[in-house]
């Protein structure tokens, strides 16, 4: 029994998610990954660059040790460039935010509740510009959106990997724009992938929106 959990386990480390059929031909080979905390992101003509990841911040808050509250943060950003394109700054904060209840009746029984929420609020533009030109919001409740200019994308989490079997956590995500799939990204086995006759605005916001989400951590909730 044991040594079957260890199989599964290491075959879902290792392998890639479920890519739609319409992106299985325009791989974006990953040629630089960063460190922990700063470093550089390339993948197919996109960089993501200066890559500057902060400490998570925040904590948990405990009454009676009945309800505990709970509020993390991890700000991140980067600059990414595209051939044609001018650099835009990145700037991201994903966050958690729950609270959970734990009354003890009696010696051997336990009974509670817990509910969270993961979130990722990014926006984009040009350095030194006095706004942005873009956000990318997600919830681990449903659809994320990518905004850039008039290109609007949904971002979906994937929690299916190649071989059929289910993931309880997403392992990469996939953008779409009507509908139909224009780019996927890998965060299990890091990869990515692209539709190869995008229109311009779509391609730049599909290579946003992939760096940011390669790069992304959601936070979680302390394990008790």
């Amino acid at each position: 029994m044991r040594a079957a959990a260890l199989l599964l386990l290491l075959s879902g480390a290792c392998a890639h998610m479920q890519v739609p059929p319409e992106l299985r031909d325009g791989v974006l080979p990953v040629e630089e990954k960063p460190g922990f905390f700063s470093g550089n992101l390339r993948f197919g003509p996109f960089k993501a660059l200066d890559i500057d990841k902060g400490f998570t911040h925040g904590g948990t808050s405990s009454w009676f040790g009945v309800y505990s509250s709970t509020e993390q943060t991890q700000d991140y950003s980067f600059r990414f460039e595209e051939p044609g394109q001018p650099p835009r700054l990145v700037q991201c904060r994903a966050a958690y935010r729950g609270q959970s209840t734990e009354l003890h009746l009696g010696r051997n029984l336990t009974v509670g509740s817990n509910e969270g929420r993961q979130t990722l609020d990014c926006k984009f533009g040009p350095d030194g510009a006095p706004a942005p030109d873009g956000i990318l919001r997600l919830a681990d409740g449903g659809p994320g959106r990518l905004e850039l200019h008039e290109t609007v994308l949904e971002v979906n989490l994937n929690d299916e990997f190649d071989n059929g079997a289910r993931s309880s956590k997403p392992i990469g995500y996939v953008l779409t724009s009507r509908g139909q799939p224009v780019a996927a990204v890998d965060t299990n086995v890091v990869g990515a992938w692209m539709k190869r006759d995008l229109a311009p605005a779509e391609r730049t916001a599909s290579g946003l929106g992939s760096a940011i989400l390669l790069l992304y951590q959601p936070q979680e909730p302390p394990r008790r």
